[in-house]
């Protein structure tokens, strides 16, 4: 059986500190970030979600990110295919205006005000337990934060010893956004190196999405 998971949203490091040690007291693994930019809705600017199952059990954010408003990318998630459930996301909000209440009531979302209800924290996540039950598999996390770039990637992309260029839309340690002009598959293991010099990596395809010209954009993932 799997552990619970929160995914926390804020550039403030006290609300990010209060928000994990409550779930974490209540079972949860948990990852704070200061933006979403590990979801693609936020990250590619609107671009959908290509995950199978969802990202998180429960996901907390602040109002306000560089790209968008966590109100616009809530919005935007509704409309691009996340796999969580609108009633498992919360805002964290010093003030939400007349409009700004309508539409997250019409997104399901919480609004949690500063200072922190914990007592109604506590009853809204009861009620998201019921909703992603532990049967339920979450999509592959993150290790660490990926960085946009714009980097030529030396690809393998089966036993034959061929090899293909791609591009890292973005990087970190544990994996990469690769472009490539391949069919790419959830499940493939690929090789691939950023320098003539380097060792080859191996790293595992989790999510694609492509277009009519044979291009596909996928998420790359080292064990």
């Amino acid at each position: 059986m799997r552990k619970r998971r929160a995914l926390i949203f804020s550039d403030e490091v006290i609300i990010a500190y209060l928000f994990k040690d409550f779930f974490s007291s209540h079972g949860y693994e948990v990852f704070t970030f200061a933006e979403p930019e590990i979801c693609p809705v936020y990250r590619e600017r609107g671009g959908a979600c290509a995950m199978g199952h969802p990202c998180a059990d429960v996901i907390v954010s602040a109002i306000n990110f560089p790209r968008m408003n966590a109100l616009a990318l809530l919005r935007e998630q509704s409309l691009k295919g996340c796999r969580l459930p609108g009633r498992n996301k919360a805002l964290i909000s010093g003030y939400a205006d007349a409009k700004d209440q309508k539409e997250l009531a019409a997104l399901g979302c919480a609004v949690f005000h500063i200072p922190i209800d914990f007592s109604g924290l506590s009853s809204w996540l009861d009620q998201c337990e019921q909703r992603v039950p532990l049967s339920e598999p979450l999509s592959e996390r993150r290790k660490d934060a990926r960085r946009p770039c714009d980097r030529e990637i030396t690809c393998r992309l089966g036993g034959n010893g061929e090899t293909a260029i791609g591009t890292a839309v973005n990087m970190s340690a544990s994996g990469l956004c690769l472009k490539i002009k391949a069919r790419l598959f959830v499940g493939q293991l690929i090789k691939y190196k950023t320098g003539t010099n380097e060792d080859w990596r191996i790293a595992r395809v989790v999510w694609v999405s492509g277009n009519d010209d044979g291009i596909s954009l996928a998420g790359l993932f080292c064990d």
